[in-house]
């Protein structure tokens, strides 16, 4: 990979050279990075919680404790711009990198075994701003709000990771998939996207860096366009667990519609998306039928003091012994609080669940810089019991749907144009699905973040 991203670096530059001797057009090298540091304090609670063993874990567990880090994202961008087209080259670390079950990425923290270790991020040509072919970074927001609910791939864990449905008892060392997971990933795809016009296709392969088999694929294509106050989109997209489709049976073709309306300071957006196909056959469970979907609503308004409110509801499984997978199969990015949905330090829920949420900033300038205090409140509750029947066995645990409310209260303060810090803090309580998954029946949890991020 580095050698593949070097040869290609050197090649532009030559061409480069070629086309500036033949006076044909000038050549552009520019180069940008960042610097990100995030340290985290993490509640006792939360760590044992995202692991979803029913029982929790014994007294005398590590995991138990609560757990400080810093977690670093660095990266260097070269983008050239020429006359046949740009080009981009980046490296970087993966700040979210799946090593193994532990929820705490002890490797990816700072110290840890791949904390700096670079790697490619991006290495791609485009032609005609039109196709782009290559190691890319691809995140599909068709409100414009952030958090992408669907497609994300970029920032995102694989759907896949979560099946197939578990039929155990009695219940394997660190859970099965009739509970949720926490696992804290994020794809590298590679391929191609062309734009024609309103439209752009898309044709990826988010590769995993092991077996050909093990990576996957996802194709499709999305319409973009406006209609006065309006902006309305639809997808067509086929995810495939898979390298190619052929090569086995997980293949879920996904629809969506969205709409955007924004006039002054009022916004308001829906997106709906509807799953169909086979997740795939295992030991016990063949021919799983996929039958996911998700919706969310939302609404905000004013500039000097900024509220929003958000309606998620994102489908979920109702059997783990049955051949009805019911999850909404998704490179989601949807990280809107900080420990129910938040992938980079919470429990990362993506899917059988709903939330209300409601959230207000006030922006203001002080002392040159500008200062942006936030908070935001958000009752969530699974739309199944967890864990799925038939787990848990008897006496290690029970079911809920409560997931509790969540407050996270933060202020951003962009220091300069390049560098901006950000302090926040998020609790959750009245989780009593939680109590399931703690030793001590806990059904509360605490997070704190303190970051620093630096533009160049």
């Amino acid at each position: 990979m580095r050698l593949q991203a070097g040869a290609l670096l050197l090649w532009i530059a030559g061409s480069a050279a070629a086309q500036d001797d033949s006076a044909a057009g000038q050549v552009h090298i520019s180069v940008s990075g960042r610097a990100d540091l995030t340290y985290a304090a993490r509640d006792r609670r939360l760590n044992e919680s995202a692991l979803w063993i029913p029982g929790g874990l014994p007294p005398g567990s590590p995991i138990r404790a609560t757990d400080t880090l810093v977690l670093p994202d660095v990266a260097v961008r070269f983008d050239i711009d020429s006359p046949i087209g740009a080009a981009a080259v980046e490296f970087g670390n993966l700040p979210l990198h799946f090593t193994d079950a532990d929820p705490r990425f002890q490797q990816d923290r700072l110290g840890g075994a791949s904390a700096v270790e670079l790697t490619l991020l991006q290495a791609w040509v485009e032609f005609l701003e039109v196709l782009r072919f290559g190691l890319q970074d691809f995140v599909w927001d068709p409100t414009g709000h952030g958090n992408p609910l669907f497609l994300a791939p970029s920032r995102s864990e694989s759907p896949w990771g979560e099946l197939p449905d578990s039929t155990v008892p009695p219940f394997p060392g660190f859970g099965t998939n009739t509970v949720p997971q926490t696992r804290r990933d994020q794809q590298r795809p590679v391929g191609l996207t062309a734009r024609w016009g309103d439209t752009t296709f898309f044709a990826l392969l988010a590769l995993e860096g092991g077996n050909r088999n093990s990576d996957q694929s996802l194709a499709g294509g999305f319409y973009d366009t406006s209609i006065g106050d309006f902006r309305v989109g639809a997808l067509l997209c086929v995810l495939a667990g898979n390298s190619w489709p052929r090569d086995g049976d997980k293949i879920v073709g996904t629809a969506g519609l969205t709409v955007t309306y924004a006039a002054d300071s009022l916004f308001a957006s829906a997106e709906a998306y509807l799953q169909r196909g086979d997740a795939g056959s295992y030991p016990g469970t063949p021919g799983l039928r996929a039958e996911g979907n998700a919706v969310r609503v939302q609404a905000g308004f004013g500039d000097t003091v900024r509220l929003q409110l958000t309606a998620t509801r994102v489908s979920g499984d109702r059997r783990g012994d049955d051949r009805k997978e019911g999850r909404f199969l998704s490179y989601e990015d949807n990280d809107a609080t900080l420990i129910v949905e938040g992938n980079d330090f919470g429990l990362d829920v993506d899917s059988n669940y709903m939330t209300l949420q409601f959230s207000a900033a006030v922006p203001f300038q002080a002392g040159g810089m500008r200062i942006e205090p936030r908070v935001q409140v958000a009752a969530f509750r699974f739309l199944e019991a967890v864990p799925l029947p038939p787990d848990p066995p008897p006496g290690i645990g029970g079911r809920s749907r409560a997931l509790g409310t969540e407050v996270d209260a933060g202020v951003d303060v962009a220091y300069t144009a390049q560098l901006a810090f950000t302090l926040a803090g998020a609790w959750l309580f009245n989780a009593r699905a939680l109590e399931n998954f703690t030793v001590d029946r806990d059904d509360r949890a605490w997070l704190l973040t303190l970051g620093a991020r630096l533009r160049f």
